[in-house]
């Protein structure tokens, strides 16, 4: 991106341009006026106008390939998340394997003939260990 010091020391520099523009007489005389308040040549005030809309063009470009580098960044991400989600969420065959080894486990203790309450509670101290190292466990 060219910065105004280093374009308006080339245009010091260097050899001008020269262009014809013709406007309606009305709006060339708004223009000699407002040139003339600000003490400058009808011409000079053309080049800074033309110079101005150059720099706000080139920074609109700027603008413009950096929201277009966002949008493809945060496409990217939710491509991403939503890929990897997909990969790693439960189906139904998860389900179905860890209920049937539940169901086993349960078959095992009852055969050992063991006491309702003693399979409740160690029910209930699975579920408070899932619950301090898998479930809502934070990094």
């Amino acid at each position: 991106m060219v910065s105004m010091f280093d374009f308006n020391e080339r245009l010091k520099m260097a050899e001008y341009k020269a262009y014809t523009i013709r406007l309606d007489p009305l709006v060339g005389d708004e223009y000699e006026k407002i040139a003339n308040s600000l003490g400058l040549k009808p011409a000079e005030y053309f080049r800074e106008i033309l110079t101005s809309n150059l720099h706000l063009n080139t920074i609109r470009s700027e603008v413009d390939r950096i929201e277009n580098l966002v949008q493809d960044f945060d496409k990217n991400i939710k491509n991403v998340l939503e890929r990897f989600t997909h990969e790693n969420r439960f189906n139904e065959k998860y389900y179905e394997d860890v209920g049937g080894v539940y169901m086993m486990l349960i078959g095992i203790l009852m055969k050992l003939n063991m006491e309702k309450d003693d399979i409740k509670n160690m029910q209930n101290r699975g579920t408070t260990y899932a619950k301090n190292n898998y479930i809502g466990k934070t990094e």
